[in-house]
């Protein structure tokens, strides 16, 4: 979510004196709901800029299961987080890894022969046809 402030900066805490526990990971995933951003974004200031208040904050409503719920519910969606970067980077190190065999067999023509030897490399060498289908 873009930082929208106006020359402050808001520190969220649970208040102390209602003795309610509130976990960090919980708050996050509250945080990062689409309708919770929604909902802190339409916020109007009454400035010419938009931007979260103290004031804005202090109306926002957080709905707070027990702290072992707050617990399990940040915590799985916190592993579920953890698993798609994981995804993620495993998806761009397999596209690198597609992109350099699509540049040296299509570009570079150093596609396997049938033993594996790089077929460009093989330059001067004599060459065997096979025939694939018989018609």
């Amino acid at each position: 979510m873009p930082a929208r402030v106006n020359q402050h900066v808001s520190i969220i805490r649970t208040n102390i004196r209602t003795n309610t526990k509130l976990y960090y990971k919980f708050l996050y995933c509250y945080l990062c709901l689409k309708r919770t951003k929604e909902a802190l974004l339409s916020f109007d200031a009454d400035g010419t800029r938009k931007a979260i208040t103290k004031g804005n904050l202090e109306k926002l409503v957080l709905p707070l299961p027990s702290y072992t719920e707050q617990t399990q519910i940040g915590d799985f969606i916190g592993l579920v987080n953890d698993k798609i970067d994981l995804n993620n980077q495993m998806n761009s190190t397999l596209e690198q890894i597609a992109q350099t065999l699509f540049k040296r067999w299509f570009i570079d023509f150093e596609f396997p022969d049938e033993n594996g030897n790089p077929y460009k490399s093989r330059e001067g060498k004599e060459y065997r046809m096979t025939v694939l289908i018989n018609c």
